[in-house]
This record gives structure tokens, C-alpha cells and sequence, in this order.
């Protein structure tokens, strides 16, 4: 089984946004860092997941991600 990593970042008018919560269910949970970077690791090929982001006082134009690990996972 081949293994992949979720990855993305959390930006805010154009700078990255630290302290995002990134809620991966059974991949579980992280926090963006000072870049706004966030990475879910060892992700076993075919896993599907959701990812659903939130921080305090701040609303997301989209909150939640899905797709598939893989190599043309593109979460949407």
C-alpha cells in the first residue's frame, strides 16, 4: 500500500492564518502553523476523508473538503 499526505493552508486576505483547526475524523485533528500550513501524514492510498475547518471569530468561504488519497486526489 502505497501512503500519501493531505496537505493545504489556511489563508486569510492573503496571509497564512495560524491556529486553524482541521478536523479529519478518523485521520484526526491539527492545527495550521505561523505559515498557515496544515499536513495529515501516512494516509494509506484509497482512504477516503473529510476535512472540516474552523477557528473562532472567523467564518470560511468553504469549511469542509473531501476527496480521496491517491495521486489525483485534488480535495474539492
Amino acid at each position: 500500500t502505497q501512503l500519501f499526505e493531505i496537505r493545504g493552508s489556511a489563508v486569510h486576505r492573503g496571509e497564512p492564518l495560524s491556529g486553524v483547526e482541521i478536523d479529519g475524523g478518523p485521520l484526526g485533528k491539527t492545527t495550521s502553523d505561523a505559515k498557515g500550513m496544515f499536513a495529515f501524514k501516512n494516509i494509506s492510498e484509497g482512504t477516503s476523508y473529510k476535512l472540516l475547518i474552523s477557528k473562532s471569530k472567523f467564518t470560511f468561504e468553504k469549511s469542509e473538503f473531501s476527496g480521496t488519497a491517491g495521486p489525483t486526489d485534488a480535495a474539492h
